[in-house]
């Protein structure tokens, strides 16, 4: 479901407290919606989950091993590589692995 645009920051926690699992970017939205207290799993491409995933018990990052991993895109990338490359299949694995799929 793509809300962008239809909410207001307030409206994250009670849309996400239903939720069976919340699958996110690494944005101030996910910080908001881990009040929730749903499990996560936050698409981590340029970024260190170490320094942008939001604090909980229940959330997890999915990232890529890459040369060019951790870059916060302070560089020209043509290639987007870190988080094209992240399939759909990969991140419904991981939610098994989870446990919440």
């Amino acid at each position: 479901m793509n809300l962008c645009g239809k909410t207001e920051i307030i409206d994250i926690v009670p849309l996400t407290e239903g939720a069976r699992f919340v699958v996110a970017n690494d944005t101030g939205t996910a910080h908001v919606a881990a009040a929730a207290n749903r499990p996560m799993l936050i698409v981590c491409g340029p970024t260190n989950p170490v320094r942008v995933v939001p604090v909980g018990e229940q959330v997890e990052a999915i990232e890529l091993d890459l040369e060019c991993m951790y870059c916060y895109c302070k560089h020209e990338c043509d290639h987007h590589s870190c988080m094209v490359g992240i399939t759909p299949e990969m991140v419904l694995d991981r939610l098994g692995l989870m446990g919440v799929v």
